[in-house]
């Protein structure tokens, strides 16, 4: 059965992985994308729109994961010497939602999960998640 997942990146980091059809955690580690099974949904939160950069605090993307395992990625193409591994994610069309505009209708379980690289919601919050970031 598909689980979801709330993963916290930077804007441009998210923007990346949505490029090249792939999801990561925790500055690419093995152990994050291992958890995840094909079928899991993911979606992203970012603080800021880069790393120290303006806040931004939006959920910015969501996707699926479609592969079986998880592999290393090094040919970023802005940063072809970082490593990481990552999950096949195929994204669906959003719009990014304020956190302000939907937080009173999330968990206190997921707002907490705003402050981990990757966490488990309920399929009740990711649905929130969904209609909200589904474009209009």
């Amino acid at each position: 059965m598909a689980r979801f997942f709330i993963g916290v990146a930077e804007h441009d980091y998210v923007q990346a992985a949505v490029a090249e059809g792939v999801c990561l955690f925790a500055g690419g580690q093995r152990a994050p994308v291992e958890s995840l099974e094909k079928g899991d949904n993911v979606a992203y939160f970012s603080p800021h729109l880069s790393h120290g950069g303006t806040a931004l605090n939006c959920f910015t993307a969501m996707g699926k994961v479609t592969s079986e395992t998880p592999e290393e990625k090094s040919d970023w193409p802005d940063h072809p010497k970082f490593k990481s591994w990552v999950r096949r994610c195929s994204y669906r069309p959003s719009a990014p939602i304020a956190l302000g505009d939907i937080e009173d209708d999330l968990s206190d379980q997921t707002r907490a999960a705003l402050d981990t690289a990757i966490s488990e919601i309920s399929g009740t919050d990711f649905s929130v998640l969904a209609k909200a970031m589904t474009p209009q």
